[in-house]
């Protein structure tokens, strides 16, 4: 993807963010051979490697992206860079963890290069991951927990699901900078995104000679994962241990109890 500026202005949203998710596909595909076969003879030779790349479409929250994409970059970071700035006694708490995160990122940038297209890439994680830390702020809340009680564990789900756009969307674009770089993102991002959202302010959801404008594209996108998000809570639920998976479903058989008691008393 180097100087294909005239490719890309061919390329309608649908065609760009097809081919930005085949790179995806094929970069877990090559990391899942180029740490598959040292663990196959590290667990030969009795050790115990990291475990493999974790598929991208199954991600909605970039930050399992960053832990459990490359375990061993992952558990560099932590030990060696985030965690002693975090636990630093001369650092208060309110400079250590912003201090720790821009820290980790520099090593990443310093890492790749400081070329523009990794720079956005390290930005849009970060900018990922400040979202999602309001985000658990927000759940942690005493109003939220009392609005999480009012509407219920599958509303709650449905609520997470569409707010999640907001963090796969960085975090996505990201990736799109990262592997495709700088030029196709940048087409990408102007195509699907700028003129995406312009054309949705402008209500422009039209097919002209068989291509659809970008608003159509966009919202077509954003109800994509909207269902992605879906997918990656539940098997997120399906993955936690058993006794909290126990927690939430009595939770959600106490709801629907209380539903049908409902019913009941207004028939």
């Amino acid at each position: 993807f180097t100087s294909q500026a005239a490719t890309n202005s061919r390329l309608n949203g649908y065609h760009m963010f097809s081919i930005a998710y085949i790179l995806g596909q094929y970069f877990h595909l090559k990391y899942t051979v180029i740490f598959g076969v040292p663990s196959l003879f590290a667990r030969i030779d009795g050790l115990t490697p990291p475990p493999p790349p974790i598929c991208i479409s199954r991600v909605s929250r970039y930050s399992r992206m960053w832990r459990h994409f490359d375990a061993g970059l992952y558990s560099f970071l932590k030990n060696q860079v985030y965690i002693p700035l975090l636990t630093n006694p001369h650092l208060s708490s309110s400079l250590g963890r912003p201090l720790a995160l821009v820290s980790a990122f520099l090593v990443v940038v310093a890492w790749h290069g400081t070329q523009r297209n990794y720079v956005c890439w390290v930005c849009l994680s970060a900018l990922e991951l400040i979202i999602e830390r309001v985000g658990v702020h927000i759940w942690d809340c005493r109003r939220f927990q009392e609005f999480r009680a009012r509407i219920g564990e599958v509303w709650l789900r449905r609520l997470l699901a569409c707010c999640m756009n907001f963090t796969v969307a960085p975090g996505i674009l990201g990736v799109f900078y990262f592997l495709g770089g700088e030029e196709f993102a940048d087409a990408l991002v102007k195509k699907v995104l700028f003129n995406g959202l312009s054309d949705i302010a402008a209500l422009n959801f039209t097919i002209v000679n068989g291509v659809p404008s970008s608003g159509i594209v966009l919202t077509h996108l954003l109800l994509l994962g909207y269902f992605f998000n879906h997918t990656c809570l539940e098997l997120e639920y399906r993955g936690r241990k058993p006794e909290n998976r126990k927690i939430i479903d009595q939770k959600l058989i106490t709801e629907q109890n209380n539903k049908n008691t409902a019913n009941k008393k207004l028939d």
